[in-house]
This record gives C-alpha cells, structure tokens and sequence, in this order.
C-alpha cells in the first residue's frame, strides 16, 4: 500500500491517449485516463462509474440531458446510463469501473 498522485502519474503516461489502473479496489478498477476529441456512444454495463477530472474538461451526452465535468470535479453514471464523452482539450480523468 502506498499513496499516488493523480497528477504526478499523469506526468508519466505516453503521449496522446493512454491509460493505467492506478489501483483495484473492491473489484474495481481505479483508472487514470488522458484523452481528446468525441468518442463513440457507450454504455456502462451492469456497474455505476465514476469520472473524476484532475484537468481539462469531460463533456458527457446522455439522451436526455448533457453535463459538463470541470477540473477537480466527479460525476457517477447510473449502471445502464449510454452516454458519449467529448474532450475539446486534453483531459485526464481518473475512472472508477468494476472488472
């Protein structure tokens, strides 16, 4: 067991998107994840989620409404929630998902 950093790991991913499990928790992966641009629809499954923004900003679109994840900021997604995610500028997030 040690402490980590979000932002000193974010210093060490490649370039462009990447991503690593900073930790597993309770069957849970703790996630760290840099990206940009739109991605494709996705669904979360049988799980809820959990987006915490370290930097940047996270666009999410669901059916019904969009929100808007700024830095040092988390939003939890509903099990069966599909949504698409857009970064206009690089954002790192750390994600909390079940295996």
């Amino acid at each position: 067991m040690h402490t980590i950093n979000p932002v000193e790991a974010m210093r060490h991913l490649g370039e462009g998107d990447s991503e690593t499990t900073l930790a597993s928790l309770n069957g849970s992966n703790l996630k760290l994840t840099r990206f940009k641009g739109e991605f494709a629809r996705n669904g979360n499954g049988e799980a809820d989620e959990l987006f915490y923004v370290v930097s940047g900003r996270l666009g999410l679109f669901f059916d019904d409404r969009a929100e808007v994840v700024e830095e040092g900021e988390f939003i939890v997604v509903a099990a069966g929630d599909d949504y698409r995610a857009v970064c206009n500028q690089e954002t790192c997030v750390v994600m909390i998902q079940a295996d």
